[in-house]
């Protein structure tokens, strides 16, 4: 295997607004630098300077980088990131550093950077994606911004990497030329994995917002508790958790049956899934949510609302189930179904997403790419 030196890209990453934006793609990161040379710059659009730019060092597990604040005030917004892009370029020339290959992350954010530093360092591009909105769920329309992203990424980028295959059918229908594989997220096996004590049955853990439909879960664990009192559910993230606590009053379920939380540590969120027996994910669109991959590799057992490419992973009912969206009738059967019959997946620690597998597939596409620039 050849040490390539990649330069990372992505419009994700934690920020003074949003701290946890993007963290599975510094998992990325780090996987990857264990075998690679990585530098990474991050692009944050902010409205909170009065220049064109912000510049400030990246120094992370493995890899260094630089976390570019680009001044997105209308209606100069593309000029000054144009003008980020060849500091950030003049910097790396200072530094004489040079590269391989890029890696990007969310095309319709990074495209124009993939393309700007392609042509800089004349090199090929491969471009991970995780965004929804290209999925028939979803169906987002791009502003002219995000427009001109996807077209120059159409010119460089030689292989999508998204996150299911739902989402690579879902680009090609969208217009998207380049030929994709699926590349899973990476999960921290040091966070997630199978332990045999378990607190509580149920879990769901998520950015609380309305597509989640965290009520919704709550009104099915209800038709649960009502018939086995004995059950236990932890139900929270970031997000206003005052609606459920009313409704948790409301409903009269006691706290120590649904235990609700507000944002925590990442290493809390994964103590709470290891002492989990089962996932609870009710969403109207996603890819391939992190919760589902974690879930997986701890050995919970996953019951889904039927979005994105999350069937694509649970095939078998001893690993999880797949229910139609927005049905919380079914939700509460499915949720009876799996506390009846005590289901345990079968998939104690999935090999779907080992990091060492991921690690294998991701050095084969890049020797491939670099071997034929």
């Amino acid at each position: 295997m050849n040490k390539n030196r990649i330069l990372f890209i992505s419009p994700w990453f934690p920020n003074t607004k949003n701290p946890t934006l993007g963290n599975f793609i510094i998992r990325q990161a780090q996987l990857i630098a264990e075998d690679h040379s990585v530098f990474f710059i991050a692009l944050t659009p902010t409205k909170e300077i009065k220049d064109s730019c912000r510049i400030e060092e990246i120094v992370d597990k493995g890899f260094e980088g630089l976390h570019i604040y680009h001044n997105s005030k209308l209606p100069f917004s593309l000029f000054h990131y144009h003008r980020c892009l060849i500091e950030a370029k003049r910097i790396l020339k200072q530094r004489h550093l040079n590269f391989d290959l890029i890696h990007s992350q969310i095309m319709h954010r990074s495209g124009y950077a993939t393309h700007f530093f392609s042509s800089a360092f004349n090199i090929p591009a491969v471009s991970s994606e995780h965004w929804s909105g290209y999925t028939p769920e979803r169906n987002e329309s791009l502003n002219l911004f995000e427009k001109l992203n996807v077209l120059f990424a159409n010119r460089v980028v030689k292989k999508f990497l998204p996150v299911t295959q739902h989402l690579g059918s879902s680009m090609r229908d969208f217009g998207i030329r380049p030929k994709f594989e699926v590349w899973y997220n990476v999960v921290d096996a040091e966070l997630f994995y199978f332990e045999e004590e378990k607190e509580f049955t149920f879990i769901h853990i998520s950015t609380l917002d309305a597509n989640k439909r965290p009520l919704d879960i709550l009104s099915a664990f209800h038709t649960v508790w009502k018939e086995f009192p004995e059950v236990r559910m932890s139900l929270g993230g970031d997000g206003d958790t005052d609606p459920l606590i009313m409704e948790r009053k409301r409903l009269s379920i006691p706290i120590e049956n649904l235990e609700i939380h507000s944002a925590i540590p990442y290493s809390e969120a994964a103590s709470r899934m290891r002492h989990s027996q089962c996932l609870i994910q009710f969403s109207n669109f996603e890819n391939l949510p992190c919760t589902i991959s974690e879930a997986m590799s701890a050995g919970l057992y996953v019951i889904s609302s039927d979005v994105g490419g999350i069937k694509e992973v649970l095939q078998s009912e001893t690993i999880g189930v797949v229910i139609p969206a927005g049905n919380i009738d079914l939700l509460g059967k499915a949720m009876l179904t799996f506390y009846k019959n005590r289901l345990k997946s079968v998939q104690s620690s999935s090999t779907l997403f080992n990091p060492i597998s991921l690690k294998r597939q991701i050095n084969r596409v890049y020797n491939d790419l670099v071997n034929h620039k």
